[in-house]
């Protein structure tokens, strides 16, 4: 019978190829894509876990694209809120995710935000 020894060193790099493998495929999807939504809890600015995960995508892939720069919107629903405070709640979120990048090592400079309060959707009103 032939046995292969197999180090816990051979299955860390197994592991690490894997989650590199995972992360380009995901990096890859990002581009494909153009546009990431970031989803929040109503009236909150709060970047949840995996929320975060797509902010590290992006941002990973931004390093690995220096000539790209990013455009961030940020808006809040018609439901709750005045429009002033909606606005506020659009301006926190979109801040939120510029400064979540700027910390994972984009630069500000290739960033730019726009505040859209409950003025516009990014998503189609249900007609039903």
């Amino acid at each position: 019978m032939n046995t292969k020894k197999i180090s816990t060193n051979e299955i860390y790099t197994q592991k690490a190829k894997a989650a590199a493998e995972k992360a380009a495929a995901e990096r890859a999807a990002l581009a494909a894509e153009n546009s990431v939504n970031i989803f929040f809890y109503i009236n909150s600015s709060y970047i949840n876990k995996a929320e975060s995960k797509k902010l590290e995508t992006l941002a990973q892939w931004m390093k690995e694209h220096p000539d790209f720069t990013v455009s961030i919107e940020g808006y809040a629903d018609k439901k709750t809120g005045t429009s002033s405070y909606n606005m506020t709640v659009s301006q926190n979120r979109a801040k939120a995710v510029m400064n979540r990048l700027v910390k994972l090592g984009v630069s500000a400079e290739r960033i730019s935000t726009a505040f859209m309060g409950d003025t516009k959707s990014p998503f189609a009103e249900n007609s039903k």
